[in-house]
């Protein structure tokens, strides 16, 4: 079941500010850590400063006299004092935003940014007293709107601190000569050098340049737009890259250029990983018959490794996602959602490059990963930034060769991977500012219009009618229409659940006898985790129980097991799984204080049991574990072969994972965890 996090990141990232669903209970525990442990450096920093606590009650009053003073100043707000639940919704937006502020300002020594209130931008903004007071920064700067569903106006509260898009949309919208000009960087000044042989301008993708200044911009565009000599304006246009004023500028809250960040779903995912194929599959250069390079391959290998891919399809879990494609016949097709670090970090195994060349594309794929953490520190940008330092130099170094005739591969696009790392600092991770969302609701908004004629009028008749049944719940007459059903009491046999468990067993289910090695195992079991002797134990355990052929995780998630029959053509492998255990690194000194750490391991879930011993019921999988787990110099793991079989409690299996057959190597393909899981507490007996 879904559960309703209304930490302060989720309150953010959420459409009403009320919260995000999580699916998953071992996430939401992680929200409400994480949450409650900023709430205590809050807490402390407070206690520190000497600022008296006050009650709820004198916290509410207190906020009542700001209110009063905010509108009695303001002739323009008085239309709201009489809403007390405008004023409600002030106080709860309020709280978020002082929160926001002390966190960003409270932290420790690490500097960690997990949003926009992190970047320097939002301190700034601080710095430069541009809140009048800090505990009022959700009432400043406030105009009127109008809200459309009830006609009325109402004051819209909202700061823009950033604005983003693709290279072309920033030049278009900061009034710039655009990326093919000399001056093509918004970030930096950079001059790029026009080549006559082949109609390019070359920037050096590893060249590190000044950075533009606010208000230098702004007086140069202000100057450039009241010159009336063309020749001179165009001049002075190509030197600067400044084609005028920007209505963008003009907003104090925006600050240039780092108000405007690098998009990485662009940068990476449309630019830099495209062209990269298109190297690597040889169809970069028209000519590439005289520029062909050690790096490419050929259509023999790319057939080879589409086959591969392929293949692995059946291993890959359902909570991964979409299964990878055929590489080498629908890379056209390939979308930037598609091309995320889960496919490049898994399948840069299938590519039979040269290892120079793959050590150059793992820096890459390492940078990516890093910028695709919700959380990310102030170590990890700087290492973001030495990453995409060392690939911009080998690239530039094997890809342009310093040949005139390979100019077209150094695109401005690399250079830019240069200002991702201050573009975090400025603004936050990069969620806050890529394009994703935007994208997603395009791709949402597209199909609702049915019309040619007048699409737009179209598309909002149709978001009308959707946020009309949206809005039927919250009316009595709804529960007449839409009558509540039951819940439904499933059997035993078909849902198995017991005490001590938030697992549960899923149909189909038989009565099973174990076989004599089963057995044997089930005693290994019952001996490891109490303290009976193994004669007793032979005596007291019986072979049978209720075979189950599916598992619900506490946290949602279901693994299959092998036993179930599926369609070999279509069916994914749902049951592999990595198994997390809390063992005593010293438990081969009896005398020594047990030191406990978390392990993984691997295996294949054979079935699931239900066992009962000395009147109480277990939950157990059998389960068939790997070999050792290696980790190469690229960070792929991977094993060789299975080996034994063994009963394991349930409550130990983590989540599903897959097992790619690569030549004779079992290759780990896993989705990692977006959040840390180094205190993840496992379960003892």
């Amino acid at each position: 079941m879904p559960f309703l996090c209304s930490c302060r990141i989720c309150k953010i990232n959420s459409k009403d500010g009320n919260g995000k669903w999580l699916s998953t209970r071992k996430t939401f525990k992680k929200h409400q850590k994480r949450e409650k442990a900023n709430i205590e450096k809050i807490n402390e920093s407070e206690a520190e400063s000497g600022s008296e606590t006050k009650s709820d009650s004198e916290s509410i009053s207190s906020c009542n006299a700001a209110e009063k003073r905010k509108f009695e100043d303001d002739e323009s707000d008085k239309s709201d004092t009489s809403s007390e639940s405008n004023i409600s919704v002030s106080y709860t937006h309020l709280d978020v935003y002082k929160r926001q502020s002390n966190y960003s300002q409270n932290k420790g020594e690490e500097e960690i940014y997990a949003d926009i209130f992190d970047g320097l931008l939002y301190k700034d903004l601080l710095q430069r007293g541009f809140f009048k007071d800090e505990r009022d920064i959700a009432l400043s700067g406030t105009f009127q709107c109008i809200d459309g569903r009830k006609n009325e106006p109402f004051i819209l509260h909202a700061h823009l601190l950033t604005w983003t898009g693709d290279v072309q949309a920033l030049s278009k919208s900061l009034n710039l000569s655009g990326h093919n000009s000399y001056k093509g960087c918004h970030f930096c000044m950079i001059k790029g050098t026009y080549h006559p042989s082949n109609k390019h301008i070359y920037y050096p993708s590893s060249a590190f340049c000044n950075i533009k200044n606010h208000d230098e911009t702004i007086n140069m565009g202000k100057l450039i737009e009241k010159k009336t000599n063309k020749d001179r304006k165009d001049e002075m246009i190509r030197e600067t890259g400044i084609k005028g004023s920007s209505e963008l500028l003009k907003l104090q809250t925006l600050l240039f250029p780092w108000s405007f960040p690098t998009d990485i779903m662009h940068l990476f995912f449309e630019n830099v990983v495209p062209s990269m194929y298109a190297h690597w599959s040889g169809k970069f250069f028209y000519n590439n018959l005289l520029l062909s390079s050690d790096y490419e391959l050929s259509k023999l290998q790319w057939k080879s490794i589409g086959i591969q891919m392929e293949k692995v399809k059946k291993d890959m879990p359902i909570e991964i996602g979409r299964p990878p494609r055929d590489i080498f016949k629908y890379h056209n097709g390939y979308k930037a959602v598609y091309l995320d670090k889960r496919y490049f970090n898994k399948n840069k195994f299938y590519f039979s490059l040269h290892n120079m060349h793959l050590q150059g594309w793992v820096n890459f794929v390492k940078a990516v990963k890093l910028c695709l953490e919700p959380e990310i520190s102030e170590e990890q940008i700087d290492d973001v930034q030495i990453l995409l330092k060392k690939f911009s130099d080998y690239y530039e170094r094997e890809y342009y060769q310093n040949n005139g005739q390979r100019l077209a591969a150094c695109k401005i696009s690399l250079h830019y991977l240069l200002h991702v790392a201050n573009s975090i600092k400025y603004c936050g991770p990069s969620w806050t500012h890529w394009q994703f969302p935007m994208e997603r609701v395009c791709g949402i908004l597209q199909p609702l219009i049915k019309s040619k004629i007048k699409p737009y009028s179209n598309l909002a008749n149709m978001l009308t009618l959707l946020q009309q049944f949206y809005m039927l719940p919250f009316f009595s007459i709804s529960k007449a229409i839409f009558k509540e059903k039951p819940l439904k009491q499933w059997s035993k046999e078909r849902v198995f659940s017991t005490e001590g468990y938030e697992e549960e067993f899923y149909s189909p289910s038989t009565q099973y006898s174990l076989l004599s090695q089963e057995h044997k195992h089930l005693i290994k079991f019952y001996k490891e985790s109490s303290n009976i002797n193994r004669n007793d134990l032979e005596m007291e355990v019986n072979n049978y129980g209720v075979r189950y052929r599916r598992l619900r995780t506490s946290d949602g998630q279901y693994i299959s097991s092998c036993c179930i029959k599926r369609n070999n053509k279509i069916a994914r492998n749902n049951y592999c799984d990595q198994i997390r255990r809390t063992i005593d690194k010293l438990a081969h000194r009896p005398n020594a204080p047990p030191q406990l750490v978390i392990v993984d391991i691997y295996g294949i879930v054979n079935y699931y049991l239900v066992h009962e011993f000395n009147h109480q019921v277990y939950m157990l999988a059998y389960v068939q574990l790997t070999s050792k787990i290696v980790e190469d110099e690229y960070g792929c793991k991977h094993f060789t072969q299975f080996r034994s079989k063994e009963f394991i409690d349930v409550r130990y299996l983590d989540h599903c994972i897959g097992f790619a057959k690569i030549d004779n190597r079992y290759y780990i393909i896993d989705k990692e965890n977006a959040f840390d899981d180094s205190n993840w507490e496992n379960i003892g007996h």
